[in-house]
């Protein structure tokens, strides 16, 4: 399972490349974003070492744990054990305290994963002896597995067959102890999640929970364990196995029993990886191996791993390590003729089977895609790289200090050539050298700014100066033209699918198709996007009708093909048509063609739709008085918010009331949503209006201090970062507790740009907000996607629910909604709750919260509530 933990903040990514440069295993990926280079992880190459996040200087890698989940289950009453890794000690000084805090959310007990690494010291032993093994890699550390099985295959048979210390605890609990709750981890990993989701570990272990996850969730939720008792693990008679968390605290362990062993103690990525690169080599050759490889990702151990805030250091760990371990061996070693063996492995020999710790490994090569790039050259010519001496810069500003192996990621389009500083220096020179010849100077710079990057053809800027030229030519305007606005269907979703290489070929093929029908008389032009405009000169209303027809036409027998992927694909388009009769300015003939258009793309696309009369310029001009109502209400402050109350099953109880927006007209009449709404999305005044919205929700939530208050944020504003500044401004300035006022996105907008909304939520959530999923169930957003989203509530679709009580079909999608949400630590909300038949069979499925007319109705706050 390919598990996507790490992450790119795309807005904080300034694309240094130190990521590319760290990375043992070069699962980085660099791409232009809005023209600037950014980097991104492939999930499938990555091993998550966390290399990534400890070289980012910008806060641009991040990573996703379990404990928002853990939290979020605790509160529901989900029966959760815990094992802490010995690591807590040194990143928790008051860890008996946080215990005290977990136990009163309802954790049921709490045990020291180090009676697990006593265990696996004591299968280590059992194991060589009974299968006489040569040599083994010992495996507590989830990164190194993942590096063998995705990247050395073939030393999978030399990995230990036992189970890490963690899965030894869980083993032991489950197997021996009897413990039937789900058990979380307090971990001091990244890398754990992969060990816990492998097929081969039995989901015995539920939540990896980091310790810097945790300390940011006690900060944004201000809880100081300073208020919580102190409380023990509930079996401390472990022996030295708290050592495993430090480098050599294997060998530590086994040299107590088996002195003299060949141990090889290795540490740190650099360091990691190439041993196991030299170890591969010496298989292949025969040579001799060590007994134990007691190998980790980190430099400073476990205590100081990718999942802590790294503010201790080795030498304080290992000063109070030794007290601790001290202690541990006068307490738990008896002097015996074979030697000095812990108390607890001869319980363990008596009390354990080896079988019951032993685990397979899982062959990853296939994800690693190695393809091989043979002829570099062109990729060379393109870097300006003709000579032996050029290609062998090797410098680090590409992040690879190679310019073979980045010349092979250009060729295999995991990087680009602008990221290659030396390439850039000699673009500088080509260009100073061009732009020194005489007067092709001013005429190449012309030609860049009115025409488009991509397709060289003309840009909007042209495009403007065109129909300025043919409105106001010296004779005057004399026969009558037509302006095209041509918009490819849902062309998202070739990007998306194929990406935008594939994307841009796309676009280049539609021109060539677009110049073979038009001729060479129509002006051609890029507007941005996939959005493209013709003007026909001298062209009255049925040729440009028939020309628009044939375009139609030509696209519904043509295919386009997607190079790279061998497949190919249909692409419709919509086309809106103005006449020009000299009586509009340019831009009245852009905003009436781009009414056109949008009128086809409303109508079910793939069509054609003209303003050609006055009653459609009087259609637009309605839209523009509504334009400017909207305006005039938001200057004059004629809105106003109802709130419709959300119940949970008992019927009584209102855990929050979502906040729906109303337009006041100049004689005092409400105006609903879908009737200035759908303008102001058009429009761009989306933005203005959700200020307006949170900015009354938080004035209302401080006159009723006992009120929580969801409002709901269009799929516009979601790509609007000041409006996201002013709502975090705006909570922090109020003294308003943040968990009181929630937010909702409907899925449709999440799933038009994933990157914003998990954007949105995430900053958002970090200071106590609470977030719902709206109209879930419409927009097709795949369980995995709903995995990145850290939404509390899953509001289902009120096409669901209205006839629940008449459609079998509806009330199984409801009922396995319903599991899903619970599963992924969701709660579920069905709206549109319209009587007591549908209230009976929501309770009974198992819904957690219920809001519609027959619950309650949509008023304002001063109205009476029955």
């Amino acid at each position: 399972m390919n598990v996507e933990v790490l992450f790119t903040n795309k807005k904080l990514c300034v694309g240094c490349n130190k990521c590319i440069a760290k990375c043992p295993v070069k699962a980085n990926v660099a791409f232009l974003y809005k023209g600037e280079n950014r980097v991104k992880i492939d999930h499938l190459k990555c091993i998550h070492c966390g290399a990534c996040i400890d070289v980012c200087d910008h806060n641009a890698r991040d990573f996703t744990d379990d404990t928002e989940r853990f939290f979020a289950n605790l509160t529901r009453g989900i029966g959760i054990s815990v094992i802490a890794a010995p690591s807590i000690r040194f990143n928790f000084p008051n860890y008996k305290r946080l215990f005290g805090y977990l136990k009163s959310l309802g954790v049921t007990l709490i045990y020291d994963v180090s009676i697990g690494a006593d265990i696996t010291t004591w299968a280590y032993l059992k194991t060589i002896d009974e299968l006489k093994l040569d040599s083994i890699i010992a495996q507590p550390c989830p990164v190194i597995v993942n590096y063998i099985q995705k990247y050395h295959s073939e030393l999978i048979k030399y990995l230990a067959p036992l189970q890490s210390p963690m899965m030894c605890t869980a083993i032991y609990l489950k197997k021996y102890k009897g413990i039937v709750d789900k058990i979380a981890f307090l971990s001091p990993c990244i890398g754990k999640i992969d060990e816990i989701q492998e097929i081969n570990t039995m989901g015995l272990v539920n939540y990896n929970v980091t310790y810097q996850k945790m300390e940011v969730y006690f900060e944004k939720n201000h809880i100081n364990l300073n208020d919580y008792p102190e409380v023990d693990y509930e079996d401390s008679g472990c022996g030295i196995g708290l050592t495993f968390s430090r480098p050599g605290g294997l060998r530590e362990n086994i040299e107590l029993q088996f002195g003299g062993a060949w141990i090889r103690q290795v540490e740190g990525p650099e360091p990691a990886y190439r041993y196991l690169d030299e170890y591969a080599k010496r298989v292949q050759e025969s040579k001799s191996l060590p007994l134990i490889v007691d190998i980790l990702n980190c430099t400073g151990g476990c205590n100081i791993g990718t999942g802590t805030c790294k503010l201790t250091t080795i030498d304080d760990v290992d000063y109070k390590m030794n007290e601790l371990k001290k202690a541990k061996l006068a307490k738990h070693i008896k002097n015996l003729p074979k030697g000095e063996i812990p108390l607890v492995f001869e319980l363990f020999e008596y009390k354990l089977r080896l079988p019951d710790f032993t685990r397979q490994y899982e062959d990853k090569s296939h994800l690693i895609i190695h393809e091989e790039t043979t002829n570099l050259e062109p990729i060379f010519t393109q870097l300006h790289k003709t000579t032996e001496a050029s290609r062998n810069v090797n410098c680090f500003s590409c992040g690879f200090g190679n310019c073979h192996d980045f010349a092979k990621a250009v060729a295999l389009r995991t990087n680009h050539v602008g990221n290659c500083i030396d390439f850039n220096r000699q673009e500088l020179v080509s260009e100073k050298v061009h732009l020194s010849e005489t007067n092709k100077e001013v005429k190449q710079l012309h030609y860049l700014a009115t025409h488009d990057f991509l397709t060289n053809i003309p840009n909007r800027y042209y495009l403007e100066e065109y129909l300025n030229m043919l409105i106001h030519s010296e004779g005057g305007f004399q026969n009558e033209s037509a302006l095209l606005f041509i918009d490819l269907d849902n062309f998202k979703v070739v990007n998306d699918s194929f990406g935008h290489s594939s994307g841009d070929q796309i676009l280049l093929d539609f021109v060539a198709r677009l110049k073979q029908n038009l001729g060479q008389d129509a002006f051609l032009a890029r507007l941005g996007g996939d959005e493209f405009a013709v003007v026909l000169r001298d062209t009255r209303l049925e040729k440009a009708r028939a020309v628009a027809n044939q375009l139609v036409q030509a696209l519904q027998i043509d295919e386009f093909i997607v190079k790279g992927h061998q497949v190919t694909i249909k692409i419709t388009a919509s086309i809106g048509i103005m006449m020009i009769d000299g009586t509009q300015d340019t831009q009245s003939l852009f905003s009436y063609a781009d009414v056109a258009l949008y009128t086809a793309k409303d109508e079910g696309k793939n069509r054609i739709s003209i303003i050609h009369s006055d009653d459609d310029i009087e259609h637009l001009s309605e839209s523009n008085n509504k334009i400017l109502q909207i305006n005039a209400a938001l200057k004059e402050n004629r809105f106003t918010l109802y709130f419709q109350p959300v119940f949970k099953m008992d019927g009584t109880t209102i855990i929050h009331y979502e906040a729906l927006l109303r337009m006041i007209d100049l004689e005092g009449g409400l105006i609903l949503p879908n009737d200035f709404l759908p303008i102001a999305e058009r429009f761009g005044l989306m933005s203005q209006i959700d200020r307006w919205v949170v900015d009354s929700a938080i004035e209302i939530l401080g006159k009723h201090p006992d009120l929580s208050i969801f409002v709901n944020i269009s799929a516009s504003s979601l790509g609007d970062i000041e409006l996201l500044k002013f709502i975090e401004g705006r909570i922090e300035k109020s003294d308003l507790q943040p968990f009181r006022i929630g937010f909702e996105i409907t899925e449709t907008a999440a799933i038009r740009d994933l990157d914003q909304a998990e954007h949105w939520i995430k900053r958002l959530k970090l200071m106590s907000c609470k977030f719902a999923l709206d109209d879930f169930g419409v927009g097709f957003l795949t369980f995995t996607h709903l995995q990145r989203l850290p939404v509390d509530y899953l509001k289902l679709d009120g096409t669901f629910i209205r006839n629940l009580d008449t459609s079998p079909t509806n009330n199984a999608l409801v009922q396995a909604i319903n599991a899903v949400a619970h599963a992924l630590g969701k709660a579920t909300i069905a709206e549109y709750v319209e009587n007591e038949d549908i209230w009976t069979i929501l309770r009974e499925l198992g819904i957690d919260y219920g809001q519609g007319y027959f619950l309650g109705k949509p008023l304002p706050f001063n109205t009476p509530r029955s």
